[in-house]
This record gives structure tokens, C-alpha cells and sequence, in this order.
């Protein structure tokens, strides 16, 4: 029997029988294999086999609980537009109930874990709450948070006054931010200067040149550090007449807009529109478009403000409606899309002229990538330098085949632009099915599908179309995609490296002769949306920096040791990757690389996704599976999976005294405390002391009562008026939503349970 195999049937019996005298023999048994371990080992090998599920991870990662152990039975929660991991992988937020000891102000709270420094059982991880402590009558909600998570956007509400601070998590001090409601949309690198929107009349009339009639009027505004202006303006020193937004607006998106938001001005940040990259790293330039409400109104001019030197540069031509898609983060580059016919009329039968334009900044000329009506629908991503661009259109823009497959006049044609070798197609996709690859806004479930490596040589899509040999539609009819075809994750390489111009399936079953029987997302469409208040999320980091690691769930078993038959979270690994190597056992010579899973795939509940850092180091995951021995209850909590890590304080070595009789039982359990918290952080391994009468480590505690509809309801419904309660069209649209999920009538279908991630941008 391997050491792998050994441990893991240990692991197993103590899980499932619970019985703490099998502890023993399974840390002897431990200790027995890690002797014998190849020479080849982990460095922190003694801490995968003390956590029992660990030693089948690759790239020698070990777990470690984020979320606290004490959680008053309540469990750690995760949403895409919620979980964010820092670039180092040393920050992550998630939400939940009021934990002990952690400050909250709402029913349900945003917490931050924060790891500190040292690996290989050295670090530990702590985790505070990103709320201030408000009065009975007053409220507060989250807009966000800066990408290194130093900074979070707090809105109070108090005597119906309502600001906005800037919150410094390392030391909780809060700043002035603006008063008013405000919608976050980009930060410098280093967090001193923050770009958001404001519908504010009050701060409106603050500034000259800004309309000030009382209207709600979305205007555009820097913050640096402390200091107020408005940088959504023209040459002139006045804004738009109909405002400002950072990123898309104005007249092509009205349509798109009233129905994502009803009420709401397009566009921008507001409108849940993706808005990184909308000002550059070092914050010398500022992208916005006008916010006209009117097609009539103009043509959603695309500007760049230079704050410093007080200048604005028209980037559109303005011939025809624009429509801003991303820039580079030394904002040398922009990209948009420029044509005869709107956006997003995708009810109306006209014909799409849209062609995708690269404005250079330095040199202040526009060029064509593409030409001749190519009926450009949208773009994927782009490289940090500009050299790269992805983006689907209808006609055919090149003749080149990939994968057996050529561009056809009229289909939804994938296609990579590259500044030295033009435009190279890639695959037919399916605007039915696929469009979240495309599309560029968020709201509820609607997030995109697909991501660009930051060099541009690689792309990730989620397709239900069907792109490789593989078969990706049942017989059975089991999936939801077009034509009931299962949802699978491509990988497309245009770089040097390996198989270069290949389109390969990265979670494609690699077993032969096994029909697919799942789809496989991104992320996790969990219905606690609506109970949390932060909407600006970025982009989850599925595929790692370096293009080599893909990080996806699914409900299929996509290697043996998967035998739940619900919902894990793998990871894909190229060849010459970490652990993969061609002689490796998951190899898969289709795929170019390893599949492996991070979740253990023997929990009786689902594991999903919640993010990871950007070079794949650490793996951030929800399960209800105890993974580390310091986690004794059957409650949710956030792992990490990360490479060389495991904390030795979370793994303690049990009593070797034997066991008998009523000595082994505990005393009574303790009735979980929800009075007001004792600080506003917490510290240690991740958890605190246990209190007194609690069960003892290693026993399983009581599974909390699951919320009923109706409870679910009250809940979602009380967060929709604490977060629209001065806009009554948003917050009716937001109650509709809440009833749709969880009134009577509403019936939970597999296609809604299985929709994470896919959705639309």
C-alpha cells in the first residue's frame, strides 16, 4: 500500500466512524510512510501526511483552514463578486454570519483573512470584519476594495445622511471618502488614488463645471489620498452634459442598461460594468465615456483626462457610437469598439457593423484592427502591453483552420489579434450559449467566462459548443448548454511555448469510453448574493499568470479518486508544471497536461471555487469536509491549498494516553453566543480558544438547521432595503430577484444550480 493510499483510507475511517482512538494509529501509520517517503518529498511533506487528505494534492500543497474555527455553527460563505485573493495569496475575503470575536455590524458580514508571513507550519492566518460598529438605527454596507485588499469602500448611513469612507485594514482607521453613495471602479497599484462614481447633486455642486440642478446625474471622481476632484470633465473644465462613467457608457448601452438596472443611468461602474483598467497603475490617466440616457444624445464618446497636467484627449473618433473595452495598465494603449448599429440590441434583428479600434496614447492615433464590416461583438481580453487582443466577430476576418474548424460568415467567430502577424481565427463559438466570453458586465450571476493570460499568449473559454474530438453532448441530455451540451474549459496557446495555436480541453474527461455527464465552470453561482452588499468584483484568477494552471469546479468525476458525485474543485496542470510530467498517472496527452483535484472529491457536500493568487500558488476553496485537525465541525469553512504551505498549529498531534468510557465523551456543549463582539479581530491559527464546555477536538459537532425559503426570503429581502433604500426602482428590481429565488413559486432547477460561472460579463 503507497503512503498516499494508506493515509487516505486512515483519514476515512476517522472521518466517517469517529472514532478518536483510530487517531492514533492513523498518525502512526502517518509517521510509518514518511519515513519510507521517496527521496523526492516535499519540504513540507511532515505536514501533508498529519492532513491526511493533503498527500494527494500536487505541487507539494498542503491545506490550511482561513476561516476561524469557532463560527457559532454558521458557515464561511463565498460568491464570486465576494471572494478576492490579494496578489500575494496572503489576503482573502468571504462572507457569513457574525463570527465570535469578530467585529460586524450587519446580519451578514465581510471578512478579510490575512496570513502572516513564514510557511511550512510557521504562518498563521487571522481574519477581522471590514465593518464599522454603527448604532441600532443606522446602517452600512461594503462597496468594495482595492485589489491588494489594503483598502475597503464603506458606506454608513446615520439619521438618513449617508458617506463613504475609506477604510485601512491593517489598522481600521477610516477617512472621508465622499459623501453620498458612490460606486467604486479602479485604484492606483499602490491604493492612494481611487477612481469612483457618484450620483451625488451634493457633491455634484462642489465642483464648477459639474451639473449641479438636483438631477442624479452619474459623474466621475478621483480620490488622492484625501483630497476630492472630478476627472470625468472636458478640456473645457465641464462634464458631459448627461455625466461621466469610467469604462462603457452612454448611448449604445441604454437598453442593456434598463434592463440589467432599471432606473439607473448606463454605463460605468453603476451599471455593474467591469472597470479595471480604467485608470492607469501610477494614476497619470483616467479613462470615462459620456453617460448619455438617450440614443438621440450622442455618440458615447471615449476621452482619457490626464489629471495632472489637466488635460483631456478625445479617443473615439465620434463619428459613430463607441464603446469602450479596456486599456493597458500604463494606459499607453485603449482599445474600443466603434460602428453604425448599437450594442446589446440583442432582441432586434440588425445587422452589426462594430469594428475594434487600438488607440495609441503616445503617438495620439487610432488604428483598425479590424475593417470591412467585421461585426465585431465583443472582445475576451487583451495583453498588458497592447500586442495582444481577443475578441469575437461575425464575418470572416482570416482563413486559417484550427481544430478542423474555419471562420463562417455570420457565426459568433473567435479570433486573436496579434500587432506582428494580424488577425488568426480560433473557433466558432455560439452567442446562445457562449457570449459570456464576450460580454463585459456583471449582475447576480452574470459574470464572464473566460480569461487572458497578462502576456496575451493565452486565452481561457467556456463553451458549450463543441471544439475538440471530444464529445461534450450526452445522449442522456444531462447538460444545459445549447443543444443540451455540457459546458467544458479550452485553453488556446499563441505563444512560443507548448503546442503553440492549439485549442485544447483542459477539463475534458480524459477516461475513455466515459460519457460526459456534467458541465464545468469557473465559478460558483451560490444564492447568497443577495445577502451580501459589495457588488465591484474582479476578475477571479481561473488561469494562472503564467497561462500553465487552470482552476475550475465541476460535478463530474474526472478521476478516480472522485467518488462523491457532487460538485470539487480541480486543478489543470501543464506539462513541465509543478507536478505534471508526462510519465505522471494523470497525464493526459489531449489536454497537454495533468488534471488533478484541489478538494479531496469524498465529501458528502459540494467544495467550490473561490479564487486564487495570480501565479496559481495558492488555491482559496469552500467545503464542508474537515481538512485540517483542528476543524471539528461540519460547518463551511475557506481553505487554502497552497504549494509548500500547511500550518503546524492547526495540525496538533493528539494525546497518545489511551482512551475509555465517559472520559472520552466531553462535557456539554456550549449554546453558541451571538451578543455583540469582544473585538474586531482575530488572531492565531485561524480560530479561537475554545470556550469552556465545548466539544473537544476531534468530535463532531451538531450541522446547523438549513435556513427555511421563507427565512431566506426575510433575509434577502431586508438586504435589498438596507442596500437600494434611496433608489426605489433598484431596490423593487432587487426584491423581485430575492422572490424569484426564494418565494413559493420558485423552483430550483438543476440549470439554476449549476450556472456558476458561466453566466454572462
Amino acid at each position: 500500500m503507497s503512503s498516499v493510499t494508506g493515509v487516505r483510507v486512515c483519514g476515512v475511517l476517522v472521518r466517517r466512524l469517529h472514532v478518536p482512538s483510530l487517531v492514533v494509529a492513523c498518525v502512526a501509520m502517518s509517521a510509518m510512510f514518511t519515513a519510507s517517503a521517496r527521496a523526492e518529498a516535499c519540504p513540507n511533506e511532515s505536514i501533508r501526511h498529519t492532513e491526511v487528505h493533503a498527500v494527494g494534492l500536487p505541487d507539494c500543497r498542503a491545506y490550511e483552514q482561513v476561516s476561524p474555527v469557532e463560527k457559532n455553527l454558521s458557515n464561511a460563505l463565498g460568491h464570486p463578486a465576494l471572494v478576492e485573493s490579494s496578489p500575494s495569496g496572503n489576503g482573502i475575503t468571504f462572507f457569513g454570519l457574525p463570527f465570535p470575536g469578530v467585529a460586524g455590524a450587519r446580519l451578514q458580514v465581510q471578512y478579510l483573512g490575512s496570513r502572516s508571513a513564514g510557511g511550512g507550519g510557521e504562518g498563521e492566518w487571522s481574519v477581522q470584519g471590514l465593518e464599522p460598529q454603527i448604532g441600532p438605527e443606522s446602517f452600512v454596507a461594503i462597496d468594495g476594495w482595492t485589489e491588494d485588499l489594503s483598502r475597503t469602500i464603506v458606506q454608513v448611513t446615520d439619521a438618513g445622511d449617508t458617506n463613504t469612507y475609506v477604510r485601512d485594514n491593517a489598522t481600521g482607521a477610516e477617512q472621508l471618502l465622499a459623501p453620498g453613495e458612490v460606486k467604486l471602479a479602479d485604484a492606483t497599484a499602490d491604493d492612494s488614488q481611487i477612481l469612483f462614481e457618484s450620483e451625488s447633486p451634493t457633491l455634484a455642486a462642489e465642483f464648477p463645471g459639474v451639473a449641479a440642478s438636483g438631477k442624479h446625474i452619474p459623474n466621475l471622481y478621483e480620490w488622492n489620498d484625501g483630497q476630492l476632484s472630478v476627472v470625468g470633465v472636458l478640456n473645457s473644465g465641464s462634464a458631459p452634459a448627461d455625466g461621466a462613467v469610467a469604462g462603457p457608457g452612454g448611448a449604445t448601452l441604454s437598453e442593456s442598461a434598463a434592463r440589467q438596472s432599471p432606473g439607473s443611468s448606463p454605463g460605468g461602474a453603476g451599471n455593474y460594468f467591469y472597470t479595471q483598467d480604467t485608470m492607469a497603475a501610477n494614476g497619470s490617466r483616467v479613462f470615462f465615456s459620456e453617460a448619455e440616457e438617450s440614443e438621440e444624445g450622442g455618440k458615447g464618446i471615449i476621452y482619457m483626462r490626464e489629471p495632472e497636467a489637466k488635460r483631456t484627449i478625445q479617443i473615439s473618433a465620434g463619428t459613430a457610437p463607441a464603446y469602450w473595452r479596456d486599456a493597458t495598465p500604463s494606459g499607453s494603449f485603449a482599445f474600443y469598439m466603434e460602428g453604425s448599429s448599437a450594442l446589446y440590441h440583442e432582441e432586434e434583428e440588425e445587422e452589426e457593423n462594430q469594428e475594434l479600434y487600438r488607440y495609441n496614447v503616445g503617438a495620439g492615433t487610432r488604428e483598425a484592427l479590424t475593417s470591412g464590416a467585421a461585426g465585431v461583438v465583443g472582445t475576451l481580453g487583451f495583453s498588458e502591453d497592447g500586442s495582444y487582443a481577443y475578441f469575437v466577430a461575425t464575418g470572416v476576418l482570416a482563413s486559417n483552420e484550427t481544430n478542423g474548424m474555419k471562420a463562417k460568415a455570420g457565426s459568433d467567430n473567435l479570433y486573436e489579434w496579434h500587432e506582428s502577424t494580424g488577425i488568426t481565427f480560433i473557433a466558432v463559438l455560439n452567442g446562445a450559449s457562449d457570449q459570456s466570453d464576450w460580454k463585459d458586465y456583471y449582475y447576480q450571476s452574470n459574470l464572464k467566462g473566460s480569461r487572458v493570460t497578462p502576456s496575451g499568449e493565452s486565452v481561457l473559454i467556456t463553451s458549450a459548443s463543441k471544439l475538440t474530438s471530444y464529445e461534450n453532448r450526452p445522449a442522456g441530455g444531462k447538460c444545459e448548454g445549447a443543444s443540451r451540451a455540457c459546458y467544458e474549459l479550452y485553453l488556446y496557446n499563441a505563444g512560443s511555448g507548448a503546442s503553440p495555436g492549439q485549442l485544447t480541453c483542459v477539463s475534458c474527461n480524459p477516461t475513455p469510453g466515459v460519457e460526459v455527464s456534467r458541465s464545468a465552470f469557473l465559478t460558483h453561482n451560490a444564492l447568497q448574493t443577495l445577502t451580501a452588499s459589495a457588488e465591484h468584483m474582479f476578475l477571479t484568477h481561473n488561469l494562472s499568470d503564467g497561462g500553465t494552471r487552470v482552476f475550475f469546479q465541476t460535478e463530474e468525476a474526472l478521476v478516480p479518486r472522485d467518488t462523491n458525485g457532487v460538485t470539487d474543485v480541480y486543478e489543470w496542470e501543464r506539462e513541465a508544471t509543478g507536478s505534471c510530467e508526462r510519465a505522471s498517472a494523470s497525464f493526459d496527452a489531449a489536454s497537454g497536461g495533468c488534471l488533478y483535484l484541489v478538494s479531496t472529491g469524498e465529501s458528502s457536500e459540494e467544495s467550490y471555487f473561490g479564487d486564487a493568487s495570480p501565479d496559481g500558488t495558492n488555491v482559496f476553496f469552500f467545503t464542508g469536509q474537515s481538512l485540517v485537525s483542528q476543524d471539528a465541525d461540519d460547518n463551511f469553512d475557506l481553505y487554502d491549498a497552497r504549494a509548500g504551505g500547511g500550518i503546524a498549529a492547526q495540525n496538533p498531534s493528539p494525546s497518545l494516553a489511551p482512551c475509555g468510557g465517559e472520559g472520552c465523551r466531553g462535557g456539554p456543549g456550549s449554546a453558541p453566543v451571538f451578543g455583540a463582539p469582544a473585538s474586531s479581530t482575530l488572531s492565531g491559527s485561524g480560530n479561537l480558544t475554545p470556550p469552556s464546555g465545548s466539544p473537544p477536538a476531534g468530535s463532531s459537532k451538531p450541522k446547523p438547521k438549513p435556513e427555511t425559503r421563507a427565512q431566506k426570503l426575510t433575509r434577502a429581502l431586508m438586504q435589498c432595503r438596507t442596500r437600494y433604500r434611496q433608489n426605489k426602482k433598484r431596490r423593487h428590481a432587487c426584491e423581485a430577484q430575492a422572490r424569484k429565488l426564494y418565494g413559493k413559486t420558485a423552483v430550483r432547477s438543476g440549470r439554476a444550480r449549476r450556472t456558476g460561472g458561466r453566466g454572462r460579463s
